[in-house]
């Protein structure tokens, strides 16, 4: 493992580079080698020393905050937002120290790791819940608790509990003091093609995140059955949703694979969980340090986006126009993991003296890292500012991952005031949207026609499974849709890019395919939507545009919308 100060000296030689100076030393506790009940015990404690009332412990001792190096790229992002801040390794064991002789730490929860493995993420809430450290009485490097005060005991409480049991005493006793859902696979073996109603818990639970959901008291839990109607826990689910005092629609963070179909996760988006539909997700499994960056000063300001290339373009039918999209970015951890690689090869392809010489490119990007990644997002609006060809757009399916056309009526009215605002601080009009193929009909009386007259100019669209077709919403050669009262909305149809096998049933082309398909086209208004479930990555659009001759125009949203809208018009005026 690299160490942070090589970690430093290797981003140096990037062509930009955002460092801020903190007033204290970055506390750097390497959890390299330490088991999985040892990780939670320090993220717990990261956690609680990561709330605003205990903020002044750290400081008193000279440290700005926690820092754990135990996710992916970690390091990189310390030093990519914090390079000019001291930085201390300090042992994780300290750490402990500090929280239990504060009283940061009120007690323990004593807990068998191995035989209650399923209840582990409930554990974590009543850490939450009693600002308490878990210690596991099966691992042989257990914290010592000599002198320090057992507030539960889960090996006798919740002996034999069953992930409903607990989930419904956390339920009856703590839901009001939560702020809202975080749902944790313990490490049920969830792949299976088709759903598996009793999957084997094989695995190990993903606690990367576990400090923020104790410093934001999140509700953690997972029932494998929690979104299968007629079932216990989907009873419990409901009645959940139902009773609590959390935003609407309801936020989920983590990442819900309880139910796989055809390959993908049934309930993933939430949405169609509950009857309500009343729920959206916050993909953030694996997401680490969350409780440091959420400490980071906030973004006050609307962020800027850097200027349309082709502004003022005028729609010639004999050309053919396209916007590059790179998926995915509605995950909190790919926006952290495997977009900074992306990120830094098309920085140092197109940033610095090559600025405003590389094709426009789109990234989706959560509004949600706002406020909870707010150095992170700095750096990525500052990357697109030094490129000048980069530009972010909101993700599936806009504020959070979610179904909106199929909200309840209250939800969904908050929802599209959300994601007003989520378009004004991110400087921008467009949103992938991903529908399930029964509801495309109706999702333009429900949804798209709520839209128009302000932030909103564009959707791009794509069918959940991605192999079944958009019945009847297209006709046949069209590539977008204009709605609202105002006519001023547009709908881009499916136009989904997987991989670069060469299977374009799968929406696998090579990137010889597409060239050719594109050329072969005329007076074409369309998008690709990269996405990396098939093996694909934004190099394949560069050997794309390679290919591409001088009828195929690359453009960013907001020149496509502008395109669309033209060509609508031109359209309007032969029909009269």
């Amino acid at each position: 493992m690299m160490s942070y100060a090589s970690v430093v000296a290797l981003l140096a030689s990037l062509p930009f580079a955002l460092g801020l100076t903190l007033p204290n030393t970055v506390w750097l506790a390497n959890l390299d080698g330490r088991t999985t009940q040892n990780f939670i015990q320090f993220q717990v404690c990261a956690g609680l020393l990561g709330r605003a009332e205990n903020e002044q412990v750290l400081q008193d001792l000279g440290f700005d905050g926690v820092y754990l190096d135990g996710g992916d790229f970690a390091l990189t992002w310390l030093a990519l937002t914090q390079g000019s801040a001291p930085v201390k390794q300090e042992e994780p064991d300290d750490l402990l120290d500090i929280c239990f002789s504060s009283g940061v730490a009120k007690g323990y929860i004593k807990y068998d790791y191995e035989a209650q493995k399923p209840i582990v993420p409930n554990i974590i809430t009543l850490a939450a819940m009693l600002d308490a450290i878990p210690v596991d009485i099966s691992d042989a490097t257990a914290l010592n608790v000599d002198g320090k005060e057992m507030l539960f005991d889960a090996t006798v409480s919740w002996k034999s509990f069953e992930a409903i049991e607990a989930t419904d005493y956390m339920f009856r006793h703590y839901v009001n003091e939560t702020t809202s859902m975080y749902k944790m696979n313990p490490g049920y073996a969830t792949n299976s093609f088709m759903p598996d109603l009793h999957p084997e818990l094989t695995g190990e639970p993903n606690v990367n995140a576990v400090d923020f959901i104790v410093k934001n008291k999140l509700f953690c839990f997972f029932m494998v059955k929690n979104c299968v109607p007629l079932t216990k826990e989907h009873a419990l689910m409901e009645e959940m949703v139902n009773n609590n005092p959390w935003p609407s629609p309801i936020p989920v963070y983590g990442y819900d694979d309880s139910i796989q179909f055809f390959g993908g996760q049934a309930y993933e988006a939430e949405t169609n969980c509950v009857a309500e539909h009343n729920l959206g997700q916050i993909a953030s499994s694996g997401t680490a340090n969350l409780a440091w960056h959420g400490n980071r000063d906030p973004l006050t300001e609307n962020m800027k986006q850097p200027e349309n290339l082709h502004d003022g373009l005028e729609y010639d039918p004999e050309k053919n126009y396209v916007t590059f999209v790179v998926g995915d970015g509605d995950n909190l951890n790919v926006l952290v993991g495997r977009n900074l690689p992306w990120i830094l090869a098309r920085q140092k392809k197109c940033g610095g003296s090559e600025r405003g010489t590389c094709y426009p490119l789109l990234w989706t990007f959560s509004a949600r890292a706002l406020d909870l990644l707010p150095d992170l997002s700095r750096y990525f609006y500052d990357f697109a500012a030094n490129t000048g060809s980069d530009y972010f757009m909101l993700p599936p399916s806009g504020d959070l991952y979610s179904y909106p056309s199929t909200m309840n009526d209250e939800s969904k009215e908050a929802y599209i005031e959300t994601m007003e605002a989520d378009w004004e601080r991110m400087g921008g009009s467009t949103s992938v949207h991903w529908e399930w193929f029964y509801s495309w009909l109706s999702s333009i009386d429900n949804y798209f026609s709520l839209f128009g007259g302000k932030g909103a100019r564009g959707f791009f669209l794509t069918t959940v499974p991605y192999m079944f077709p958009m019945p009847a919403f297209f006709k046949r050669g069209e590539d977008f849709k204009v709605v609202g009262a105002a006519e001023n909305v547009v709908l881009f149809r499916s136009n989904e890019w997987r991989g670069t096998q060469g299977h374009p049933h799968e929406n696998k082309w090579t990137p010889e395919q597409l060239a050719e398909k594109l050329m072969g086209e005329k007076g074409a208004v369309t998008h690709l939507y990269l996405t990396s479930d098939g093996n694909n990555a934004p190099d394949a659009f560069d050997q794309l545009f390679d290919l591409l001759d001088d009828s195929v125009v690359v453009v960013n949203d907001e020149a496509l919308v502008d395109l669309a809208l033209q060509k609508h018009a031109l359209q309007k005026n032969r029909l009269k």
